[in-house]
């Protein structure tokens, strides 16, 4: 078996026993923090690769991490950030959520298949291109809160939370444009 499988562990550090490469992602690997989670990387039963991501905790909350594997890409949403790790050269590339969406942003969950990978946010959707850059960014579907219920004939029905007081408002969204084409936001 030569499949590619993912174990996304929680730890503080990184495996010194594993004989692998070690990578870094996030902003808080500049400022010198203490690793948040490891993500290991194996091939059969082998592990091939280590991947740390760092928040920066004076600016960004870890609410959800998530890890997935995507044409090549080692793909992993954390605090404020999606990044990409090319599986070949190890070359990582964040995307901050804040350049998208402010500064309240946080990552929610991925949504992907073989055609696409959304990055859902807690304010809004991010869909990405097989080199990791960015086809489209939707912010006008929640403040605190989003989620994408499925995808059918290239449309996103999810719904947004507006408030913590209101309920949960459905959208459906353009797969291929990120245009809005039902929105049930609230008035101002």
């Amino acid at each position: 078996m030569n499949d590619l499988f993912m174990r996304l562990d929680f730890q503080t550090e990184f495996q010194e026993s594993l004989i692998t490469p070690r990578l870094h992602v996030g902003r808080g690997y500049a400022d010198g923090m203490q690793v948040d989670y490891v993500t290991v990387l194996f091939q059969a039963d082998q592990p091939i690769l280590q991947v740390g991501a760092y928040l920066q905790h004076s600016r960004e909350f870890d609410f959800t991490s998530w890890a997935e594997l995507w044409h090549g890409w080692m793909v992993l949403g954390f605090g404020n950030s999606i990044a990409f790790v090319n599986l070949e050269t190890h070359q990582t590339r964040l995307h901050d959520l804040a350049d998208s969406f402010g500064s309240a942003s946080y990552f929610m969950m991925i949504e992907r298949s073989e055609d696409y990978l959304i990055g859902v946010t807690s304010c809004g959707l991010l869909r990405f291109h097989t080199n990791s850059d960015i086809i489209w960014a939707a912010d006008d579907v929640g403040v605190d809160g989003v989620f994408i219920d499925k995808i059918e004939r290239n449309t996103i029905f999810g719904a947004g939370k507006w408030s913590v007081l209101l309920g949960w408002d459905p959208f459906e969204m353009d797969l291929a444009t990120g245009r809005l084409i039902l929105s049930n936001k609230p008035p101002e």
